[in-house]
């Protein structure tokens, strides 16, 4: 493997990509799985990301793709997207540490927005 390769390498990897059922957020999945990352895709159509995470597991490339319902479009979605990472996840799987600070900073407020 080249240094390059070494270097922006996303296999073995965790990723989470947030709306991709559809769309650039497929796309993206799609580039992840084929490059050998562990992909979860999450939105607000669960149902559609668990098919999407079997079509990417089809291609046969080296990644792994899993997919579940997660919404984005509010402080007590994040805050569950987050949970379910935590429970459901393995333990090296990370949210970026500005997102987990963020709904952290929410909580400590009491702050409480409807899903």
């Amino acid at each position: 493997m080249s240094y390059l390769d070494e270097l922006f390498s996303v296999a073995g990897k965790t990723a989470l990509v947030t709306g991709a059922a559809t769309g650039i957020g497929r796309m993206a999945a799609t580039a992840l799985v084929r490059a050998g990352a562990s992909v979860m895709i999450a939105s607000r159509k669960g149902e559609d990301c668990v098919k999407v995470a079997g079509e990417l597991n089809g291609l046969g490339g080296p990644g792994r793709a899993d997919g579940f319902a997660g919404y984005v479009s509010s402080e007590g979605g994040i805050a569950a997207l987050v949970a379910e990472v935590d429970e459901t996840r393995p333990r090296d799987t990370n949210l970026s540490s500005a997102l987990r600070l963020h709904v952290l900073e929410w909580a400590k407020r009491g702050t409480s927005s409807s899903s």
